[in-house]
Parts: structure tokens; C-alpha cells; sequence
């Protein structure tokens, strides 16, 4: 199966949904009505992980959701990869992203010759499995800085490696989300740790593939001031992601409000997908529950 044929077979399937509203609506095998909201789970977290792979993808579809997102996507088997691609496209489920590299930790700007191929490597690979899956956004965490130079200097000398990269994703069609992190990647400090960062660098690589991963989460952590730094960042926002602060749970379990984010986003245009790249406090129940407030307050105006 091919990324050709997966789009044209996933665009008859969207059409044929919207053309049959209650169906849309209806839950094949579970009871639960079909989100509006592109909300994306992730292996474990409304199942357990050693539940089948399958079986879990077939439970959040059963409970609403419509999309769905894998870091470690790019780990698994062929097979597991093409039973799951049939299913999402027989449902009209849209995949989010998939880590493609987080450069190992190294620093983009003065990589060795082999870390630079093994990127490169990682890029053609993310190619492949969209072949499989039609997937088109990749998150890609562009490696470690060195905190005695300035961060302008060193996304600067990032560009060169991150076209190359580009180079071989925009043939494809892929796109890469730049994910600013909170945290150390590798045990090392990262390149990107604000939204404001991250564009800086798309706009420093201007092509179509180089994109911005907004992760709520990181974000209030890093810089906070949330509505304003997704305006001041939109114009490179291609993918979201939730996770409360403190301690990285469902909406509603800390400080952000998600439902206000939420309203803001959308009344931006955005129609993508919104991972939620968190764990479950107290269970898949109260987290599926958080996002379908969400979904059916922004549904009532």
C-alpha cells in the first residue's frame, strides 16, 4: 500500500462520512458519538500497554476519538504497520506524529559527518513508513545547545543540516514539527526549549517540511504567556499538543485552561490534530471525559 493510493482510499472514506451524519456520529462497536475535535491518544494511555497494539487503537476508536499519534511508531514492524494503516483508513482516522529523530543529543551545528548521515538516515526511513501509513508529520527534536554561545548563533548554524533534511521531506511530503522540550533530550540541555525559538528556526529554513510542534505543556513551563505566544508563533504552527502543568496529566488537573486555549486556537483556523501527549490521573474514564467537555462546549458555542 502506498501513500497515493492510502490518501485517495482515506478521502472517499471522509466524503462517505460526511455525507452520512449519523453515521459520523455513531460509534462502530462502542456507544460513544464521534468527536468534532481532532483529539489524538497514544499507545497506554486509555488501555494498557501490553494490551494489543490493535486492540488499543480499536478501543479509542470505539470511545470517539478520530485521530491518533505514536512516538515509537517508527519501531514497529511492517506488518503491525499496514493492519494499521488498513484500519485507519477504513474508519476515516487521521495519524498524527511520530518521532523521526531527536538528533541523539547531538548538536546540529557542529555534528560529526557520520551523526549528520544517521539523520539523514532517520529522515528516509520516516519516508518509507509514509509510504505505508500516509502519515505526513514527524516530530523532530533538533538535538542539544551549548549554553556558553548565544542560541541566535547556533540556530543559525543549525539551517544546513535541517535543509538537507528538508531536502529529502518536501519531495516526499512530509513535514517536520519542531518540538521545543522542557526537558534535557539525551541528558543534555536542548536546542529549542520556547515556541519563540522554534519559529525563529523555521523562518531561518523557510521550507515547507520545517514546522512548528506546539506543545502546551513544555511551553508553560519554558515562557508561559500561552495566547500570546501562539499568536506570535501561528504563522509555523502545524501540530498541537496538551499535557497540564504540573505533573503532565488530562486537562483539567492543573493550571492551563484548555478549554479557553482551545476556543483560541480554533478560532484561528486551525483543523489539524491535537495530541495528547500526557498521562491518564485517575484513569482512561476522567481523561476521556476532560476531552469531551472540551469538545462539547467549543460544539455549543
Amino acid at each position: 500500500m502506498n501513500r497515493r493510493t492510502f490518501v485517495k482510499l482515506s478521502g472517499v472514506a471522509l466524503a462517505a462520512a460526511g455525507a452520512q451524519p449519523a453515521l459520523a456520529d455513531s460509534c462502530g462497536g462502542g456507544s460513544a458519538k464521534r468527536f468534532k475535535i481532532k483529539f489524538a491518544p497514544h499507545p497506554g494511555l486509555l488501555t494498557p500497554k501490553k494490551m494489543d497494539y490493535m486492540d488499543q487503537l480499536k478501543y479509542s476508536w470505539d470511545h470517539g476519538f478520530t485521530a491518533w499519534e505514536d512516538n515509537g511508531f517508527m519501531r514497529q514492524p511492517v506488518e503491525l504497520k499496514e493492519k494499521v494503516a488498513s484500519f485507519m483508513q477504513d474508519k476515516g482516522i487521521e495519524f498524527g506524529v511520530t518521532v523521526v529523530t531527536n538528533c541523539g543529543g547531538e548538536r546540529m551545528f557542529d555534528c560529526s559527518k557520520d551523526v549528520q548521515e544517521r539523520i539523514l538516515g532517520n529522515v528516509r526511513d520516516a519516508v518509507e513508513q509514509s509510504k505505508i501509513t500516509g502519515q505526513k508529520w514527524y516530530t523532530y527534536v533538533p538535538g542539544s545547545r551549548d549554553e556558553a554561545r548565544p542560541i541566535g548563533e547556533q540556530l543559525k548554524g543549525s539551517v544546513d543540516l535541517m535543509k538537507r533534511c528538508c531536502d529529502i521531506a518536501d519531495k516526499a511530503g512530509i513535514v517536520f514539527a519542531l518540538e521545543p522540550l522542557s526537558h534535557p533530550v539525551a541528558k543534555k540541555p536542548v536546542l529549542l526549549r520556547t515556541f519563540q525559538e522554534g519559529y525563529e528556526l523555521c523562518e531561518l529554513v523557510n521550507r515547507p517540511s520545517c514546522k512548528l510542534l506546539a506543545d502546551y505543556y513544555h511551553q508553560q513551563q519554558t515562557h508561559g504567556d500561552l495566547i500570546k505566544s501562539t499568536d506570535q508563533c501561528w504563522k509555523h504552527i502545524e501540530y498541537i499538543q496538551y499535557g497540564d502543568v504540573p505533573g503532565r496529566k488530562q486537562p483539567g488537573t492543573g493550571e492551563i485552561n484548555h478549554l479557553n486555549l482551545t476556543r483560541h486556537i480554533l478560532k484561528k483556523g486551525f483543523t489539524g490534530i491535537f495530541g495528547m501527549e500526557h498521562g491518564a490521573l485517575g484513569g482512561p474514564e476522567p481523561c476521556i471525559k476532560a476531552y469531551r467537555e472540551i469538545d462539547d462546549a467549543i460544539a455549543a458555542g
